[in-house]
Parts: C-alpha cells; sequence; structure tokens
C-alpha cells in the first residue's frame, strides 16, 4: 500500500506494509462462508473503483506475492525482493 497504488482502496499517506494470516481463510472456507465473504468485498470493490481488482483472486489460486503486488501482473512475473 502505497500513495500512488492503481487501485484507490490501497492508496495510504505512506507506505504500509499489511501482513495477512492464512488461518482466517481457511477458517471461513471451514464454516462455508468464505465465498461471502469474498464475493461482498469484490462487489464493495467494484463500487468504489467500478471494476474488481484484477489480482483479487480466491486465496492460494495463483502466486501469493503476485496477489500481494498491488497492482495488475503478468504470469512473468516475479518478487523484486530477492533474499541474498
Amino acid at each position: 500500500m502505497h500513495p500512488k497504488a492503481s487501485r484507490t482502496a490501497l492508496r495510504t499517506p505512506m507506505p504500509v506494509i499489511v501482513f495477512n494470516l492464512h488461518e482466517p481463510f481457511a477458517e471461513l472456507r471451514t464454516h462455508g462462508i468464505f465465498a461471502k465473504v469474498r464475493d461482498t468485498l469484490q462487489s464493495r470493490d467494484r463500487q468504489l473503483q467500478g471494476s474488481m481488482n484484477p489480482m483479487s483472486a480466491d486465496h492460494c489460486d495463483q502466486s501469493r506475492a503476485a496477489q500481494y503486488s498491488g497492482r495488475h501482473v503478468g504470469d512473468e512475473w516475479a518478487c523484486p525482493l530477492v533474499h541474498a
């Protein structure tokens, strides 16, 4: 998240890193409400932005790094952070 993010909901006054735990997603699936929560969030995103975030895929359906990049990236994209 940063001031020049392409998605309105991801704009913040200064750069921010958000860490999302994966357990809550599993719990939502276990209780059968993941789809409802996802659909509500995507609907709100369309109302705010006019379109759904192209990187908002179902949890673990694609690269987590690409999903969290905050912008549309292609299949060839690689996370710029390299651990040396």
